[in-house]
């Protein structure tokens, strides 16, 4: 006996008769099949939106959290920049002073000049104070014995009008000035060079203790004086100099201003001094060296009788060579 010879298959088919399917019932069972099948993976509308929807938002949510991340770890344009002046800065080879020679620096410096009227030896001035850029220049020469050299020669000074500048030469303030004159000190009586920090953290410290807080100037202002002043020195080893840039370029408000074609770069800041808009900016060498700063007025300054768009402060500084006598550059 098969299988298909059980008693209770012979019982059933006596009951339902053959259940063979013919052709025609073959294929309308597989079309019913298909569309059942179909019917089941359909997209009902309100599931496939509502899905679309959620995987949307949830993507969106991602995207979000990974844009943040990025931003939050991303360095600014002003700190990649700045990053990539302190690393050329840190790998450069630190300067020193051979036996019987020495560091020449050069610089040259325009300054606003405040004197009180009082202190005009008695000429009529209808001002309370005379305002007048004084241009000097200075040079100095590092010697490897600890001597040092400064030359100094004031040049004519810049008048805002003519009356300021007849009172200026009635008050002989050009003869306190040594205008058209050059001063030279020979000194080895010179302070004892501050030890600053290299670690970051203690260099930020260092550098906050330092910064003045009496001039009215925004704590920004003051923080980025005392650290341009740590670059204006011509000795400081790299990794003070790579460091202080670093400090530097993590100042808030502090911008790119302008790259220059020879790789230098200029920062700017914008800031309030005594409720007048003030605009500072320096430009750094490729390898960290300070190469000029400038101080602008985009106001008027009524307290002195400034105008706008005057510049203050100017300073143009070259980079320290290496010289064997003290004539000559």
């Amino acid at each position: 006996m098969t299988e298909h010879d059980h008693p209770v298959d012979d019982a059933l088919r006596q009951i339902a008769g053959d259940p063979t399917p013919s052709e025609d019932d073959r294929r309308i069972g597989a079309d019913r099949l298909a569309r059942a099948i179909a019917d089941e993976q359909r997209p009902r509308p309100w599931l496939s939106r509502r899905s679309t929807f959620g995987w949307a938002f949830a993507l969106v949510i991602v995207l979000t959290g990974v844009f943040v991340m990025i931003e939050a770890i991303s360095p600014t344009p002003t700190e990649a920049a700045i990053e990539e002046i302190a690393e050329a800065a840190e790998q450069a080879h630190p300067m020193t002073i051979p036996a019987q020679e020495f560091v020449y620096m050069r610089s040259e410096v325009i300054a606003l000049m405040i004197v009180p009227r009082e202190a005009l030896e008695g000429v009529e001035y209808q001002k309370e104070f005379l305002v007048y850029l004084l241009p000097r220049i200075r040079e100095t020469w590092f010697g490897s014995e600890g001597t040092v050299q400064i030359r100094t020669t004031s040049q004519t000074p810049i008048f805002f009008t003519d009356r300021d500048e007849a009172v200026y030469y009635q008050a002989g303030l050009d003869q306190q000035d040594d205008i058209g004159e050059t001063a030279t000190l020979i000194t080895t009586d010179q302070p004892t060079a501050r030890d600053w920090p290299r670690d970051s953290a203690e260099l930020d410290g260092a550098i906050q203790e330092a910064a003045a807080t009496d001039r009215g100037l925004p704590q920004t202002v003051e923080y980025l004086d005392v650290a341009l002043d740590i670059l204006r020195e011509p000795l400081a080893p790299p990794e003070l100099r790579s460091t202080t840039l670093r400090l530097i370029g993590q100042l808030p408000d502090l911008q790119i201003a302008d790259t220059n074609p020879d790789g230098a770069t200029t920062f700017g800041i914008t800031y309030q001094a005594r409720e007048v808009e003030t605009r500072q900016t320096f430009t750094l060498s490729p390898r960290g060296h300070l190469l000029s700063e400038q101080t602008r007025l985009l106001e008027s300054n009524p307290q002195f009788g400034i105008p706008a768009d005057t510049v203050t402060f100017t300073a143009l500084y070259g980079e320290p060579v290496v010289v064997d006598d003290l004539d000559h550059p």
